[in-house]
């Protein structure tokens, strides 16, 4: 009744726009994952005991 007076307009928007032109599995962001080798490792951890070495303590 009331959109036969033009008193309620229809929104020429569809509800999921963006689902009508892409697909689902491209709206969500799949994390990268890395696994250090053995060597890489050990590299990180020589570099974090230098770093804890050198730091300096100020309380």
């Amino acid at each position: 009744m009331l959109k036969e007076q033009d008193v309620i307009n229809i929104n020429p928007v569809p509800k999921n726009p963006l689902r009508k032109f892409f697909r689902i599995e491209e709206f969500s962001i799949i994390p990268e994952k890395y696994v250090f080798t053995a060597e890489e490792v050990v590299k990180i951890k020589q570099e974090i005991v230098l770093e804890l070495a050198n730091l300096q303590i100020d309380f």
